[in-house]
């Protein structure tokens, strides 16, 4: 009899575990597709966080790992309690590290505005706002498949920016109206005190100088 019910089950069973695998196996090759494809996230540090804070953070990575392996329930709350006030430390040295990072950027960008350096107070106005450039990882081919890689995005925006920019010659010929061209004569001669007065009248303040580092609030 339990012969008997063992070749039942084996017969049973041995259809459902080959389904099984082949499920895994699909599964599988999936997973290894999607991450070729998509690639795995990339997570980008932060490059004001200063070595004190990573050293409290992981110190509170392995409290929290003693959470999930304490065996009591005494251990286990004893341990909640210290990775709280880890907890706190770390944010309160986060906060620290990110007003003396916004403080040295600012300083920066205070003296490159001394210095009539433009450029130096646009990207710390830049990391300031923590806007980054805006990146399309994913476009779509002539056929509509979605190209992911970046060597196929780059290939198929040249190719569309030289379809664009590469076109014939309109054959149709604009027609001007030369009737009402205004043939006044322009003044070219020296530039008045007066006009001078006027440009700087119509200059608006606290306005970037240019080159020569003088402002309109100056003059």
């Amino acid at each position: 009899m339990a012969e008997k019910c063992t070749k039942n089950y084996n017969a049973h069973a041995q259809p459902l575990f080959c389904s099984l695998n082949l499920l895994f196996s699909d599964v599988a090759v999936a997973i290894v597709v999607f991450l070729n494809v998509l690639g795995h996230r990339k997570r980008s540090s932060k490059s004001w966080i200063s070595m004190e804070s990573w050293r409290k953070i992981k110190e509170r990575g392995k409290l929290k790992k003693k959470i999930y392996g304490a065996r009591s329930e005494r251990l286990k709350n004893k341990t909640k309690n210290e990775y709280r006030e880890n907890d706190k430390e770390v944010k309160r040295s986060l906060r620290k590290d990110k007003r003396d990072w916004i403080n040295s950027v600012a300083c920066e960008a205070e003296y490159d505005t001394k210095q009539g350096q433009m450029k130096g107070v646009y990207e710390a106005t830049r990391q300031l706002g923590n806007e980054g450039p805006r990146k399309i990882g994913i476009v779509k081919s002539i056929e509509g498949r979605l190209l992911t890689k970046e060597g196929e995005v780059k290939a198929r925006w040249q190719k569309h920016f030289m379809e664009v920019l590469n076109r014939p010659d309109s054959e149709v010929v604009a027609e001007v109206d030369k009737t009402n061209v205004v043939n006044g004569s322009i003044d070219i001669g020296e530039i008045t005190r007066e006009e001078i007065k006027s440009a700087l009248g119509d200059m608006g303040s606290d306005k970037a100088p240019g080159i020569e580092g003088i402002t309109a609030d100056l003059l």
